[in-house]
C-alpha cells in the first residue's frame, strides 16, 4: 500500500482474570498510513471541534511476529501474547510505545504521547484484491 511508511503502536485492553483489573498489551506495527484533521460541526449550542484520525494498516505490514485476531476472539483467548485486535475503546498512538506492557496505563499514554486516538470504527478492508487492509477511525 502506497504512503504507508509509519510507526504505529496499538494497545489493547485485556481482561485479568485473576483480579478483574484490566491490564494493556501494546503492539508495534510499522508500515501504517496516519492522517490527521481537525473536524468541526455547528449545532444549536454552537461550533464544536475534535481531532479526526484515520489510520490505514495493510495486511502485510509487520506486526511484531504478532497475528490479528478480532475482538470476539481476542478477548475470549487464553494468551494474547502473540495475538492484537482493532476493537472499539482501544488506543493507536501514533509512534512507537516504549514501556513495557506491565506499565502501560491510558493515563500514561495520554500525558507521553502526543498523537493518541481512541478507536470509534474499524473497517475490515481484507478481502480487496488491491491493497488489502483495515481502516481504523478515531478520536
Amino acid at each position: 500500500m502506497r504512503l504507508c511508511e509509519e510507526v504505529i503502536t496499538v494497545v489493547n485492553q485485556v481482561r485479568n482474570g485473576e483480579d478483574g483489573f484490566t491490564d494493556y498489551r501494546k503492539t508495534v506495527i510499522r508500515g501504517a498510513s496516519w492522517y490527521g484533521s481537525l473536524k468541526a460541526t455547528v449545532d444549536s449550542s454552537g461550533l464544536k471541534a475534535a481531532n479526526q484520525y484515520i489510520v490505514r494498516i495493510p495486511t502485510d505490514a509487520d506486526f511484531d511476529g504478532k497475528a490479528y485476531l478480532n475482538p470476539i476472539s481476542y478477548w475470549n483467548a487464553e494468551d494474547v501474547s502473540k495475538l492484537f485486535t482493532f476493537a472499539n475503546g482501544d488506543l493507536i498512538v501514533h509512534g512507537e510505545v516504549t514501556e513495557a506492557d506491565n506499565e502501560i496505563t491510558p493515563k500514561l499514554i495520554h500525558d507521553n504521547y502526543a498523537e493518541v486516538l481512541t478507536i470509534l470504527t474499524v473497517n475490515d478492508n481484507r478481502k480487496l484484491r488491491k491493497e488489502p487492509h483495515w481502516k481504523v477511525v478515531g478520536a
